[in-house]
């Protein structure tokens, strides 16, 4: 059971290199597509809509302060994608 195991996960790690290597997009994390930067900057400032919301909406002070400042946090972020593209 073991075994068989073992050579499935191997099947599933050398189909998933020769899918790699077939494919013309760059298999380097550290340099992100234009894509992935245009996805990133949506999901990072739906993020902060959704905790600017919930800031809102807390009831206590303390969950208002995380909630803002997570909000801040992804703004940041997105300021920050949005000059390292230009």
């Amino acid at each position: 059971m073991i075994q068989k195991l073992r050579c499935f996960l191997q099947d599933l790690k050398i189909g998933y290199t020769l899918r790699l290597e077939k494919s013309s997009v760059s298999t380097d994390p550290k340099v992100p597509l234009m894509s992935d930067n245009n996805h990133l900057v949506k999901v990072k400032t739906a993020l902060a809509e959704k905790y600017e919301r919930l800031s809102r909406n807390a009831k206590s002070v303390t969950k208002t302060r995380q909630f803002s400042y997570r909000a801040v946090r992804y703004r940041r972020q997105v300021a920050q994608l949005l000059h390292d593209s230009e």
